[in-house]
């Protein structure tokens, strides 16, 4: 009965703040390869942004409306 229990998807954003611009990301290439440097994060961001997990997308969008409204949702 496993498939009753169904993992949520992840849904990553990658958001880079030199140029105002952000990407949402499900399980991809690009979620796995991505890693933690000086300037961007994983999970928490840093001076050119960085890599923020939600489960829905509504989620991330109420998060960027009240800390970076200069972003284009």
């Amino acid at each position: 009965m496993d498939f009753l229990f169904t993992k949520k998807a992840q849904i990553w954003i990658n958001i880079d703040i030199p140029t105002k611009k952000f990407t949402i990301h499900h399980k991809c290439i690009y979620t796995d390869k991505m890693s933690e440097t000086s300037y961007k994060g994983i999970g928490t961001l840093k001076r050119d942004g960085g890599w923020l997990k939600a489960d829905t997308v509504k989620q991330l969008k109420i998060y960027l409306r009240k800390g970076m409204p200069s972003l284009n949702l």
